[in-house]
């Protein structure tokens, strides 16, 4: 007996069933628990594979999925980048911040624009500063972020960061400034990235500094 449901030429053969991909899985999985810029990119592009694959073989299904990588993946990495390059911005503007308030001589927002020995300086040092600067440069018109050498850690002992800028003025004199940057305020654990310290070094070797160092004391004979 030949039933005729079974035959491979019949149109209403039962088809087999489709299996589902296991890229397109993937795909969707790596998008959703990868937040690190290279792996993240993997499941994107595992997507894209999937949906070429799953076109062109009708046993294969799961192509939701597949674009579910790839739209969430691409979304997920823009929104990524654009948090790195925000903070990246951050980063750059706070100590110009604090140099443009001291400038300004808006001594709350010196305060509130830094950390520790700079933060806790008096007015009259916020002052010296200030003039110290308005008399040797004016006004920084250019900044320029100056790379740390490669390999370059925290201070072990005080936590501070290096952080300098290539700066000139109007008139064209250049200086450099060396900012020593809270990244952690101890007391609460919340990150500051704020200016303790600031070295000004001209061309000339002229050197402003602040907070000031202390005084320093010749032992009686």
């Amino acid at each position: 007996y030949h039933d005729p449901l079974m035959s491979p030429e019949s149109p209403e053969s039962p088809a087999k069933p489709r299996r589902l991909s296991a890229l397109a899985v993937t795909s969707l999985v790596l998008v959703l628990i990868a937040w690190c810029p290279v792996v993240g990119l993997l499941g994107p592009l595992l997507g894209l594979v999937a949906v070429i694959l799953i076109l062109i073989n009708p046993a294969v299904k799961g192509l939701p999925l597949a674009i579910a990588g790839i739209v969430i993946g691409l979304g997920l990495q823009v929104a990524l980048w654009v948090g790195i390059g925000r903070i990246f911005e951050e980063a750059l503007e706070r100590p110009r911040e604090f140099i443009v308030a001291v400038q300004d001589r808006d001594w709350t927002a010196v305060r509130a624009t830094s950390a520790g020995d700079a933060a806790a300086a008096s007015e009259e040092a916020m002052i010296a500063f200030a003039d110290a600067l308005d008399a040797r440069y004016g006004r920084f018109t250019e900044w320029e972020p100056v790379p740390p050498p490669p390999g370059t850690q925290p201070d072990p002992a005080t936590g501070m960061y290096p952080f300098s800028f290539l700066v000139r003025t109007a008139d064209g004199s250049e200086a450099t400034i060396a900012f020593e940057m809270m990244i952690v305020d101890e007391a609460t654990g919340s990150i500051l990235w704020r200016p303790a310290s600031v070295t000004v070094t001209g061309t000339d070797g002229s050197v402003v500094a602040f907070p000031p160092p202390p005084p320093t004391t010749t032992p009686e004979a």
